[in-house]
């Protein structure tokens, strides 16, 4: 919901007053078909707006991902604490670059 761009709102509202008001002009005499358009441009806004919050909130999802990785330690390095953190530092570092390479 944060990247909902103010513009888009804007737009949205500005084009339901302005076809409110053509239908005015068009249905003066016609208060009925007035009302019923207007209602109907409003929901038609109310529905353009959700599906847009809706769109945003799925392309919010579908960004968390989760990293794993396999570390392939040497029997013989396994002992020597220091070699085996730049081991694991390194295979993580590479995961993230994979990752971030494919995004």
């Amino acid at each position: 919901m944060k990247n909902i761009k103010r513009s888009n709102v804007i737009m949205f509202i500005s084009n339901s007053i302005i076809v409110l008001a053509l239908l005015y002009l068009v249905f003066e005499q016609e208060w009925g078909y007035f009302f019923v358009l207007s209602i109907f441009v409003i929901v038609l806004s109310v529905l353009e707006i959700a599906s847009y919050l809706r769109k945003m909130a799925n392309s919010e999802k579908k960004q968390e991902k989760t990293i794993s990785f396999t570390v392939n330690v040497p029997v013989a390095k396994a002992s020597d604490i220091d070699s085996l953190i730049n081991q694991i530092e390194k295979s993580l570092q590479e995961e993230i670059n994979k990752n971030t390479s494919l995004s």
